[in-house]
C-alpha cells in the first residue's frame, strides 16, 4: 500500500496544479458526504475556513485522484504542523477514501467588488435621494469614503441627526428593489408569526404548528441580511453640513460634505482612479490616477485677480464623465433660499447647451490635468434663460483643513 500523504499548500502552489471536481457517485464523494459532519466537530478547535473534497491531476495525463482539502483561515496559519499532524493521527485519508490530505491556508470572502470614484451613493434610511461616491480618502491608517453632506442627510438637520448612518452603493436599481422587498417579506412572515401565536394561545391552533412560519421568519430574516451586506458601503464618521459656513482664505464658503468608514470586507481601489473616457482627457488610458492635491495656486480663492482658465474633469453617477473650465471670479450662491449668500468656486461646461453635471452628481471629485485632485462637487444652478449650467464645487483644501481641525491628523490620498 503507498503511504498516505498529509501536505500542506499554500495559495501561490495551489493553482499550478490541476483540479477537478469529484464524481458524485464515487466512493470518496459518500465517504465525505457520511463524514463531513464528524469532520467539522473534530477540527473545531481550530479555526477552519472550509473543509472541501477536489480531484487532482498532478500530470495531464493521469487520472484525477481523490483531495480533501482543509482550508485554515489566515489568523491560525501558525498552527499549519499542528493540523497536518492531527490529520494524520485521525486518520482522515482512511475516514474519506483518499489518499491525500492537502492543507491549505485561507479566507472566505462575500465576493464584493471594489468601490469606485463616482459610484452610486445613497443613505440606508431614503436610498431614492442618490449622490456620488468622490473617492478614498486615508485619515490615521484608516479608509474613508467622501460625498456630500446632502446627499446622506437629505431632509434632516444636523442637529437631530444621529452620528452614524448607515449608507448603500446600489450599482443597479434592482438592488434597491431586492432590498425592499426583502424586508417586505419578513414583515408580512413576522406578521403570519404574530397570528398564528395569537391563535395558539387562544387554543385554535396547535403549538407545533408555529414551527413553518418560525423557519419562514428565519429564512426572510437571512435575505435581508444578504441584501443589505450587497449594498453596505459604510457608517458615516465626520458631517458638517451644508447650512453651516466658513470663512477661509478670504471668502465666506458653504461646508458640505462628509466622511465614512468603510468596512474591512469591502476593498478599495487603490490609488483612486477616476474613468474619463472617451472625453479627451490628457490621459492616454482615459484613467486618471488621482496621486495628489492641486498645488493651490491655479484657481483663486478671494474673489480677486484673474489667473488662466483652468480645465477640470468628473466622473459621477448622473452624467458621467463631462470636462469643463473653471470660472473666473467667484459666484455668490442662495443656497438655502433664505438669502443666506456664500461666494462659491464654479464651472462651466468645455460644450455649448452641455451641462458639466446633473442631480446626482454632487460628491463627484475633481480632477485637472496633471493627476491632481481639485474638489468635490456640492450643487448646481439651472438658469431657464438656457445661460450656461454652472456647477459649483469645493475646494479640496477646505476639506483637508477641517479634517485634519476636527481630528488632528492629516489627510492623505492613498497610495500603493
Amino acid at each position: 500500500m503507498d503511504t498516505m500523504d498529509y501536505s500542506t499548500q499554500d495559495r501561490h502552489t495551489i493553482p499550478t496544479l490541476r483540479w477537478t471536481t469529484v464524481p458524485p457517485d464515487s466512493s470518496s464523494a459518500e465517504f465525505f458526504r457520511t463524514s463531513v459532519d464528524y469532520l467539522c466537530q473534530v477540527l473545531s478547535h481550530f479555526r477552519i475556513s472550509a473543509i472541501e473534497l477536489l480531484a487532482l491531476k498532478s500530470r495531464s495525463n493521469e487520472n484525477p485522484r481523490p483531495v480533501l482539502v482543509i482550508t485554515l483561515h489566515p489568523a491560525e496559519s501558525h498552527r499549519e504542523d499542528e493540523l497536518v499532524t492531527f490529520a494524520a493521527q485521525r486518520r482522515f485519508t482512511e475516514l474519506v477514501a483518499v489518499r491525500e490530505v492537502i492543507i491549505g491556508i485561507g479566507l472566505v470572502e462575500r465576493q464584493r467588488r471594489k468601490i469606485r470614484n463616482g459610484d452610486s451613493i445613497s443613505a440606508y434610511t431614503d436610498h431614492l435621494s442618490q449622490g456620488s461616491l468622490g473617492g478614498v480618502i486615508s485619515v490615521g491608517n484608516k479608509f474613508y469614503g467622501t460625498t456630500c453632506y446632502h446627499v446622506v442627510h437629505p431632509t434632516k438637520d444636523a442637529a437631530t441627526e444621529p452620528e452614524q448612518l448607515l449608507l448603500s452603493s446600489p450599482s443597479q436599481r434592482t438592488i434597491i428593489e431586492s432590498r425592499l422587498e426583502a424586508a417586505s417579506a419578513l414583515n408580512e412572515a413576522r406578521s403570519d408569526l404574530l397570528n398564528v401565536q395569537r391563535q395558539i394561545t387562544e387554543g385554535s391552533r396547535q403549538p407545533d404548528e408555529a414551527t413553518n412560519f418560525e423557519l419562514e421568519v428565519s429564512f426572510c430574516e437571512r435575505r435581508v441580511q444578504e441584501a443589505l451586506e450587497e449594498t453596505e458601503i459604510g457608517t458615516v464618521s465626520l458631517s458638517r453640513n451644508q447650512i453651516t459656513t466658513r470663512d477661509w482664505n478670504g471668502r465666506n464658503t458653504s461646508v458640505d460634505w462628509t466622511i465614512f468608514t468603510i468596512p474591512s470586507s469591502r476593498h478599495v481601489t487603490i490609488p483612486n482612479k477616476i474613468d474619463l473616457s472617451g472625453i479627451g482627457s490628457p490621459y492616454p488610458s482615459g484613467i486618471c490616477r488621482v496621486l495628489k492635491i492641486y498645488d493651490g495656486s491655479t484657481i483663486h480663492t478671494a474673489g480677486s485677480g484673474i489667473v488662466e482658465p483652468k480645465v477640470v474633469y468628473k466622473d459621477g453617477v448622473s452624467s458621467g464623465a463631462t470636462k469643463g473650465i473653471i470660472g473666473h471670479g467667484l459666484a455668490r450662491v442662495n443656497f438655502d433660499g433664505m438669502g443666506k449668500f456664500t461666494d462659491e468656486l464654479f464651472i462651466i461646461s468645455d460644450r455649448p447647451f452641455k451641462a458639466f453635471s446633473e442631480n446626482g452628481d454632487s460628491g463627484s471629485w475633481l480632477v485637472g490635468e496633471d493627476n491632481d485632485l481639485y474638489g468635490f462637487i456640492i450643487g448646481g444652478l439651472v438658469d431657464r434663460k438656457n445661460l450656461a449650467y454652472r456647477t459649483y464645487f469645493t475646494d479640496i483644501r477646505l476639506l483637508w483643513a477641517e479634517i485634519q481641525e476636527l481630528t488632528g491628523e492629516i489627510p492623505q490620498l492613498p497610495q500603493l
